[in-house]
This record gives C-alpha cells, sequence and structure tokens, in this order.
C-alpha cells in the first residue's frame, strides 16, 4: 500500500522562481508498488515518482501521462531531498533497471546527486548557433548567442535548425562565461509535453560542453520555462553532481 498521499516537493526552486512541481508515491514494498503502476493513469502535466526503499536504495520508476520516463533527472533529485533531507537520512541510492544513482547531505545540509557525465560531439555549426549531440541518443543541445534566443526558442524553430533527425528531446542555452552563469530551455514532446519545466537530466550533456568548451567546472543554470527553476553543478571526472533547493508544498 502507498504510505501516504503523492507528496508534492517544489524541485529547483527559488525565491523567485517556482520549480518543477514532482509527485512522490512512496510505497512498502516492491508488489505494493508495482500493482499501483499497474492502476495509475496520469492526466496531468508533471512527473511522478513510484518508489520503495530497501536497505538504503530507493528502487524507482518515472511516469507521466506519456508512459515511462527512462530517467527524470528533477524526479531523482526531489526523491534524494525528500529523504535524505526532510527525513533526515543522510544518504540513499536511487535504483532504476538501468540506472544507479547516489545522493548525498554534505556538511552544509546541501543535497548532491551524483549523475553520469555524457560527451556529446558537435553535430553543426552556423554563425549563429551550434549544435551538440551523442550519437544514437535523440537528445540535441542547440547552443545560441544571446539569452533572448533561448527565451524566445520554440521546438519548431529548433527542429528547423536540426534538420531531419529522429529527435527525442533537443535543448536550446546560452552559457555567459563571465557570470558562470547558464540559461536553457528544454523540449520534451515524447515525454508528454512539449516542454520540461526544470531539467536535472540534461545536466549530464550540458554541464561536460560547458566544461569541455571554457573549463568551468562550478556552473550556475536556470530553466527559462513556464515554471522556471535554477539549479548548481559541480562537474568531477567522469560525473556530474547536482545541487539545488527543494520544498514540499501544502
Amino acid at each position: 500500500m502507498e504510505i501516504s498521499q503523492p507528496i508534492i516537493v517544489s524541485t529547483f526552486h527559488t525565491s523567485q522562481s517556482p520549480g518543477s512541481k514532482q509527485y512522490l508515491h512512496i510505497f512498502q514494498s516492491l508488489t505494493d508498488r508495482d500493482q499501483a503502476l499497474e492502476a495509475a493513469t496520469i492526466e496531468d502535466e508533471f512527473d511522478h515518482s513510484f518508489a520503495y526503499l530497501d536497505n538504503g536504495a530507493l528502487h524507482v520508476e518515472w511516469r507521466n501521462k506519456a508512459g515511462i520516463i527512462q530517467f527524470c533527472g528533477s524526479g531523482a533529485y526531489s526523491l534524494a531531498w525528500y529523504f535524505c533531507v526532510h527525513l533526515s537520512l543522510g544518504e540513499v541510492i536511487i535504483k532504476t533497471d538501468t540506472l544507479s544513482l547516489s545522493a548525498a547531505v554534505d556538511e552544509s545540509r546541501n543535497l548532491m546527486l551524483k549523475i553520469s557525465k555524457r560527451k556529446a560531439k558537435q553535430f553543426k555549426k552556423e554563425s549563429t548557433y551550434q549544435i551538440f549531440t551523442e550519437e544514437g541518443s535523440g537528445v540535441y543541445l542547440v547552443e545560441l548567442s544571446n539569452i533572448e534566443s533561448v527565451s524566445s526558442s520554440s521546438i519548431t524553430k529548433l527542429h528547423q535548425m536540426i534538420g531531419d533527425e529522429d529527435i527525442h528531446g533537443v535543448c536550446a542555452f546560452y552559457w555567459d562565461q563571465s557570470l558562470q552563469k547558464g540559461y536553457l530551455n528544454y523540449y520534451t514532446p515524447r515525454h508528454g509535453r512539449d516542454q520540461d519545466y526544470v531539467t536535472g537530466s540534461i545536466h549530464q550533456y550540458l554541464a561536460a560542453i560547458v566544461e569541455n568548451n571554457t573549463g568551468t567546472q562550478k556552473q550556475h543554470w536556470k530553466q527559462l520555462s513556464s515554471s522556471p527553476g535554477e539549479l548548481s553543478i559541480l562537474c568531477g571526472k567522469g560525473h556530474v553532481q547536482l545541487y539545488g533547493h527543494c520544498k514540499i508544498q501544502s
């Protein structure tokens, strides 16, 4: 059985930005979780984590109205924050059929979620933009020349830049080296909505691109979506650490 009603967490929020609303469904066992997944009908615009805790490991499956999400970064972060910070567990491992992620609280009570770093290579370069992708991933990252271009981006415009490719997700971004800050929008029409509110998973590529191009390991990112949010990044060897703020919605 589900331990409580869904827990709603504002993820990667700030005093100025609401962040991404994540729904957490916590169960007592694998059987309870899987029965809930079979019966689940999701009709809202948000991501849902279905999880149970077993010996320090959170076994999770992410869903939204389009179906299964292979890797929901903001969902993983909100789940880790709920157990590590809100319930004072300190550290957890988050597991799916294909992923194993570690999360822990540091001395300043900040939550760190560690994800793998993935290398996207340059796919195309024009005078006002360049495009990166990891072959076979279906994920494209379009570097634009200013914040305004990111803010006014659309999936239609980005598709035109990329061309006739099989696109699973596309990220528009701008990095301001003088401020050590980046701005992005992420479009995921295959995942139930045109625009992701605040993404965590794209930083496995995005943080690595900026680190490779500028040498910057400590990064701050703001997502310019209809429900914006912010997070910080620390690049390590082979991995990226995500940091941000969360709170439970009443």
